[in-house]
């Protein structure tokens, strides 16, 4: 409840509060505020208050006499040590006399006072701090070496080592006006970054700081409550044990990366002999591969060789046992399997020869339409005779272009011969030739197209390869298995081996009955690809093949 109202000026009242400390009461301005003893006041029940010539409100309170700065809004307090007989007061027990003088009643008797007669403290206390100690010790008498030391104080950074981190900071506060009611506040930086409220002790410790920069601040306050605005400091550094400089940890660094290093050359040699003797693997895999390639590619040659040398043989026999009996008709026949002996001989060596890199095109200029055309018409009668249908469409009726007649022929019969034989019955075979314009270059396309069995995709990408025998006709033996070609070029190995080995048959649409030496279709790339073209294949089981290349015009 409200003790006492005192009008301070029209329109604005200071109440003294049973509970609640000193409260200004301006209606008119919309102003409501309270002091207690967390701002400065003696105690939180305020009995009387009178206001002196300077605007000063002297008030009594339960504990003892306080006067009030309402400018400053500061606080200055009063007690038995400033000469008061008793800390508490009477209620509405106060009186300001004609002459100045300030009368309150206490508990213990009558208390008077002129205020202006009442000194103060005008400055606060300057700060200073005194010393250090160290587990108890002091830092100065430790380490000073004369009087002049000592007297010249603590230096602006102190250094310990780590092991001495636990401090006790002693400080003071110099003013000589009622020095024992100075209060101090202090902190460590960065371990705290509040101030610590001290009152009116004048040590602090700190136990266990870790390595690191500090810095301790300690502010003072004088009776009146007047804190210093500038406080007292110093700079502690506490340094890091020899395992945690930063030399130790580059040592460290250097050792970790050390280790990893042997880690690493011992892993490294680990994988080195994992590669090693994955490779002998692979060697003795490919030897095994090229030691069955062999074998099947000196069957398949020899059969290929055997049929017209045969007929050769069987020919020369009739020929010296009757010489007259039909000897244009059997020479004939010897030459036609003599020169199939010796395409089959030459497409060996043409093959060497593009792998060493000693073949080169002869390009001619004509119109590649017509030879095409020739090409195709002799094929005719080998097709009629197997009653098959083969036919030559061109989107343009000629093309003058650079091209080599020799090798274009290579290409283009093996891919009709194998169209040939691998069609059936009553099949048919489209030749297409068109030009397409590629990224500004115009090419020449022909595709060969049959309605053989096809072929299986798993061998789709083994077709070209050299020597690479397809299986037997999945429709006839029931069965379908093939060997991948070998992965690259065996040592030792002649070129005519192939780069990646294995027997295959010269087909293009179907893979069942004939057998061949595994050379047309990589020649026919090779060549291909000598010129600037390519060869691409497109098939499907039981609809046919189609053999697609491109030249260059």
């Amino acid at each position: 409840g409200i003790r006492h109202i005192y009008e301070h000026e029209p329109g604005k009242f200071w109440l003294g509060t049973g509970d609640d400390g000193l409260i200004e009461y301006a209606p008119e301005q919309g102003v409501l505020r309270s002091f207690n003893t967390t701002d400065g006041l003696s105690g939180n029940k305020v009995f009387t208050i009178l206001e002196g010539r300077d605007g000063i409100l002297w008030m009594s309170t339960n504990q003892g006499l306080c006067s009030f700065a309402p400018d400053t809004e500061t606080f200055v307090r009063f007690d038995k040590k400033d000469g008061l007989p008793s800390m508490g007061f009477n209620d509405f027990s106060a009186l300001k006399a004609s002459d100045g003088t300030f009368y309150f009643g206490s508990l213990e008797g009558l208390v008077g006072f002129k205020p202006e007669q009442i000194l103060g403290n005008g400055a606060p206390p300057a700060m200073n701090i005194e010393d250090i100690l160290v587990f108890g010790k002091s830092y100065r008498k430790g380490e000073a070496d004369s009087a002049q030391s000592w007297l010249s104080g603590l230096p602006e950074l102190i250094e310990l080592p780590y092991y001495q981190n636990e401090l006790t900071f002693e400080y003071v506060g110099l003013h000589y006006t009622d020095p024992v009611r100075n209060q101090y506040r202090h902190r460590l930086i960065p371990y705290e970054q509040q101030w610590i409220e001290a009152g009116d002790k004048r040590a602090a410790r700190y136990t266990n700081l870790s390595p690191g920069e500090y810095q301790f601040q300690v502010i003072a306050s004088n009776s009146d409550g007047l804190w210093a605005d500038t406080p007292a400091t110093i700079r502690i550094r506490i340094l890091p044990p020899w395992w945690a400089t930063w030399w130790a940890y580059l040592l460290y660094a250097l050792a970790a990366a050390s280790v990893l290093y042997g880690a690493y050359r011992y892993q490294k040699r680990r994988w080195a002999l994992q590669a090693s003797l994955q490779r002998e693997l692979e060697e003795s895999q490919r030897l095994k591969e090229l030691d069955e390639f062999k074998s099947r590619f000196y069957a398949n040659i020899t059969h290929e060789f055997r049929t017209p040398l045969t007929v050769i043989e069987g020919l020369a026999d009739q020929i010296r046992e009757n010489p007259r009996w039909k000897i244009s008709e059997h020479t004939a026949l010897i030459k036609r399997n003599s020169q199939k002996l010796l395409q089959l001989i030459n497409q060996m060596l043409d093959l060497s020869k593009l792998e060493a890199g000693r073949m080169e095109p002869h390009y001619v200029q004509g119109d590649i339409i017509k030879y095409l055309n020739y090409l195709i018409e002799s094929f005719h009668s080998l097709a009629i005779s197997r009653n098959i249908s083969l036919s030559f469409y061109a989107h343009t009726d000629s093309l003058l272009m650079d091209y080599d007649p020799e090798k274009c022929q290579q290409a283009v019969s093996n891919l009709l011969s194998n169209a040939i034989r691998f069609t059936p019955e009553y099949g048919k075979i489209k030749v297409v030739a068109k030009v397409l314009a590629d990224g500004g270059q115009r090419k020449l396309e022909v595709s060969v197209q049959d309605t053989g069995t096809g072929i299986p995709p798993d061998q789709l990408p083994y077709i070209f390869d050299r020597f690479y025998q397809a299986p037997p006709n999945p429709l006839k033996s029931g069965e379908l298995t093939t060997k991948p070609p070998l992965s690259k070029p065996l040592p030792g190995t002649s070129p005519l081996w192939g780069d990646r080995g294995g027997l295959h048959s010269p087909t293009s649409g179907g893979l069942g009955g004939a057998t061949g030496s595994g050379l047309g279709l990589a020649l026919a790339k090779e060549l291909l690809e000598l010129m600037g073209g390519n060869i691409e294949v497109e098939s499907e089981v039981g609809k046919g093949t189609r053999f697609t290349f491109r030249l260059p015009v």
